[in-house]
């Protein structure tokens, strides 16, 4: 077995320092917000009281979004006193510091690179996928992949557009998938055209998305026929600004773009110009994947944007990061009321600048997993199914396959970790491929894998008598038992409900397995309950 190199870990836990309010320096731009009568007035001189009083010299500011505008920092004002002003101004619906935007992303060195395993946990050995994609073969994509690897063709790809630092638009293993005509620059001061990823962050979201395995590289989850879309907003100081990550977004949806994939963070301040983004992807129908981040708080406590909009708009996604036991990992953020579910994000196999490969961790990595399986999803739903579905669909179709895991309650709505294959197999209604083997450290086997393999995972919508423990031997419980996971016996209905229910009210006598916040353990203590009765059902079982 592997341990996380002490260098990625201290890695993570410089990335994850909880950051506080911004320092006056790093602000260097304002951000104004027009009311609907002064968006349409042009420009305007802040040298009188209202925004509509004067349209002449242009200095409101460069447009950057419906009803936005960029203005520089005053230097004979404090940040203070120019937001005070600029808030005041009639026409001006708000005004406040142009943000910074820093990925949520660990990124190991090549000592760090070195440790990971030739071997996955329980697995073989042969080829790339199966010496170092791990998380590929977690998420189940090789049965995924039975049905499909993309879509049917370039002409119904479906698009995804990944807002980040670039993407290299060289590299043998992206070339192939990338949209024609590539995308969009916004960082400030830079060409438009020039995609150019000097940080690396985007590159290595992309293969997660689309690699196609050139050269014996890593492969995507979309490795042949998706519309890889970049809109560059860092630049090579290691972050980017509120204001360029909003025209990034909107570039997106100008390019009709399903899937926005965005794995940063502005911090944990409120944030009005990009909440008016993520409410435009919610008005598009584009599904908006998010990465938890890096900071290990729990966002109930401590809310991180544009993350904790999740739940205010439907079509929002946000994404925590398990590790390769199947747990959630300790730098991840998390909050059953915004965090959906997980995927895996530590030492993932992706594609680098320059054409090369390497291994990164974070939420943000973990992200496009789930970016990739919507698309995938999108694709397949086009294909066979001759609909498209919309973001909310895909979003609940993602969430209702994911396999839950005990290590994961509390943590995400789903207390489950996404499946890609399930999500294919049950939109098909196709019977699902087996569930993951339970997978503990050695000191944890005897509780954590109480049971045997796999443990009792199910999709995160279906209750085990969903999954095939109906009565009798009619054409409906045979349907059913094929549909099932993996295979056991089958038990009456009604056998099984009072077992667990009796189970259920033992367990209320028991203290919680893992202790979260006050508000979170009335959410969630029902449901561990039933999750650890239907555990011990499954281990009294003959197999």
């Amino acid at each position: 077995m592997r341990a996380i190199p002490l260098l990625l870990l201290l890695a993570v836990a410089v990335a994850a320092k909880e950051p506080g309010a911004p320092l006056d320096s790093e602000i260097t731009d304002i951000i104004i917000g027009l009311t609907e009568d002064t968006a349409g007035g042009g420009s305007h001189d802040f040298s009188v009281t209202s925004a509509t009083a004067a349209d002449a010299d242009g200095d409101l500011g460069k447009p950057i979004g419906r009803r936005l505008r960029r203005l520089p920092r005053n230097p004979l004002e404090t940040l203070d006193q120019q937001l005070q002003r600029l808030g005041c101004m009639n026409g001006v619906k708000y005004a406040v510091p142009d943000l910074r935007v820093t990925p949520a992303a660990v990124h190991p060195d090549g000592s760090a690179a070195a440790a990971v395993p030739q071997t996955l946990p329980g697995g073989g050995s042969k080829g790339v996928f199966r010496a170092y994609q791990w998380g590929m073969s977690r998420v189940g994509a090789q049965y995924a992949w039975s049905i499909a690897t993309g879509a049917k063709d370039e002409g119904s790809a479906v698009t995804v557009c990944v807002v980040d630092s670039g993407i290299d638009d060289k590299h043998p293993g992206l070339k192939p998938n990338l949209a024609k005509g590539g995308g969009m620059n916004a960082v400030k001061g830079e060409e438009e055209f020039d995609l150019t990823d000097v940080l690396g962050h985007g590159t290595t979201l992309a293969g997660v998305i689309a690699g196609t395995g050139a050269d014996g590289g890593p492969v995507g989850l979309n490795w042949d026929n998706v519309n890889l879309l970049a809109c560059k907003f860092m630049s090579p100081a290691g972050y980017g600004s509120t204001s360029d990550a909003v025209q990034c977004i909107d570039f997106c949806l100008a390019q009709k773009a399903h899937i926005i994939s965005a794995s940063w963070t502005t911090g944990t301040l409120p944030n009005p110009p990009l909440e008016e983004a993520v409410a435009r992807t919610a008005e598009a129908g584009a599904l908006l994947v998010l990465a938890a981040g890096n900071f290990g708080a729990n966002m109930k406590q401590v809310p991180y944007y544009p993350q904790v909009y999740s739940r205010k708009y439907d079509n929002v996604l946000v994404v925590a990061a398990s590790d390769d036991y199947d747990e959630h990992i300790f730098f991840s953020n998390y909050d059953p009321s915004s965090v959906h579910l997980s995927a895996p994000g530590v030492m993932i196999y992706t594609t680098s600048v320059g054409g090369g490969y390497n291994w990164t961790s974070g939420t943000s990595i973990a992200a496009p997993f789930v970016s990739g399986a919507a698309a995938l999803l999108q694709a397949v739903a086009q294909d066979r199914l001759g609909t498209t579905l919309s973001a909310t669909e895909l979003k609940q179709h993602i969430l209702d396959s994911a396999e839950r895991l005990p290590a994961l309650l509390g943590r995400t709505s789903t207390a489950g970790r996404l499946r890609v294959d399930w999500a294919l197999q049950l939109l098909l209604g196709k019977k699902l491929s087996p569930a993951t083997p339970c997978l503990a450290r050695p000191s944890q086997r005897s509780s954590k894998c109480r049971g045997g393999r796999g443990g009792g995972r199910l999709p995160a919508r279906r209750s085990l008598v969903e999954m095939g423990e109906g009565e009798g031997d009619g054409e409906s419980g045979a349907a059913a038992a094929q549909d099932r996971p993996r295979g056991r016996p089958c038990r009456s209905a009604e056998m099984q409900q009072e077992a667990m229910r009796q189970l259920a009210q033992q367990e209320q006598q028991q203290p919680q397995v893992q202790q979260e916040p006050q508000g979170q353990q009335a959410a969630t203590a029902q449901e561990a309950g039933l999750r650890r009765s239907s555990r011990r059902l499954q281990a009294a079982t003959p197999s």
